[in-house]
């Protein structure tokens, strides 16, 4: 895995846990497929509640990347929706850790975001 952007200078804030910012929700569940040069080289399942707002990008040699999920959730939370389809672009780099900024990396995830799904929780366990 890369390298993520680091969130611990945040314009606006300190970042809290999920409890605390989003305190009716149970969980939010991401299902992706990441994709490099059109294909799909990782899908899983990510939960917002345990992993917190930014996933990881999966290019290992990816530094200042990741895909955050923080904005879209607050949108779908204040829209009142259950259910979103996103595609997001990684905007880390190629370079070094700390100094040289590098190729832009070239990974995007397309993805599924669910607000409290019980039900397809419930259904995967069967």
């Amino acid at each position: 895995m890369g390298e993520p952007l680091s969130r611990e200078n945040r314009v606006f804030g300190q970042l809290r846990r999920f409890e605390e910012v989003f305190p009716d929700l149970e969980d939010v569940i991401v299902r992706f497929l990441e994709i490099s040069r059109a294909r799909v080289v990782r899908c899983g399942i990510f939960s917002y509640r345990s992993q917190g707002g930014q996933m990881k990008c999966g290019n290992r040699r990816c530094f200042r990347g990741g895909y955050e999920l923080d904005s879209i959730v607050h949108d779908m939370v204040r829209e009142s929706q259950k259910e979103r389809e996103v595609t997001l672009r990684c905007r880390g780099d190629e370079g070094t850790p700390k100094r040289r900024r590098g190729d832009v990396c070239d990974r995007s995830i397309r993805a599924t975001i669910m607000i409290n799904p019980e039900s397809s929780a419930a259904t995967e366990a069967k």
